[in-house]
């Protein structure tokens, strides 16, 4: 099992559902333990920009890849992620709820104290 620790930010793109295509900018803080918070500024054709901070707990294996669980009020948001060894780079898609769809990347801005094993890695990562 690997560990995220630091800041990371980027940028996502996607659809979500009936409103368009859709963008949105990632500040991500992990706490090295399995949870943390991540700040997310998005927009799309259908609504104003909008801002939303919340909870979050991951997994990481120690074949780099993993899942981030948004802890929501109203539900949960699950984004499958593949991490490179180092810990740099976080690649994303959100899996769930059905109907959104965002891809992207996000890196880390602070010098990164975790990451996953080279055991089992693929190729690409």
């Amino acid at each position: 099992m690997g560990t995220l620790h630091g800041l990371y930010a980027g940028n996502l793109s996607g659809s979500s559902g009936t409103r368009g295509p859709s963008a949105a900018q990632v500040l991500v803080d992990f706490n090295g333990d399995g949870t943390g918070k991540v700040e997310m500024t998005y927009t799309n054709e259908a609504s104003e920009e909008e801002r939303f901070t919340h909870d979050l707990a991951y997994t990481l294996d120690g074949d780099c890849t993993g899942m981030i669980r948004l802890l929501e009020s109203v539900g949960e948001q699950q984004w499958q992620i593949a991490v490179t060894s180092s810990g740099e780079k976080v690649h994303i898609i959100r899996t769930n709820p059905p109907g959104r769809v965002y891809v992207g990347q996000i890196e880390s801005v602070s010098r990164p104290t975790g990451g996953c094993s080279e055991q089992g890695r693929g190729p690409g990562r």
